[in-house]
């Protein structure tokens, strides 16, 4: 998850979908004030998928050596009514 979900997603609810759920700053492959070049090569490393409210999704993954992205509006959030999305790193470039 990045900075701008965290206080603002619901993590319990998350726990249906993934077993494991890894906040920025609880790692040091994550730290806080990362670059998205940083977290690029954190979701590779990981093989992750990215909760975040940004509404820019991450699109620019593309120019980083990522062939396919997949944003989904994941769900509206209660609290905050943002809609979280859930990116996907489907294909890396060889």
């Amino acid at each position: 998850m990045d900075e701008n979900s965290l206080g603002v997603v619901d993590y319990e609810s998350l726990a249906k979908y993934y077993t494991k759920i890894i906040k920025v700053g609880e790692h040091d492959d994550l730290p806080f004030g990362r670059t998205d070049a940083k977290l690029l090569s954190f979701l590779i490393k990981y093989d992750a998928d990215l909760i975040t409210l940004d509404n820019r999704a991450y699109t620019h993954f593309l120019d980083n050596g990522v062939k396919t992205v997949e944003i989904t509006e994941f769900r509206k959030e209660v609290k905050s009514k943002q809609i979280c999305y859930l990116v996907k790193i489907i294909k890396i470039e060889d």
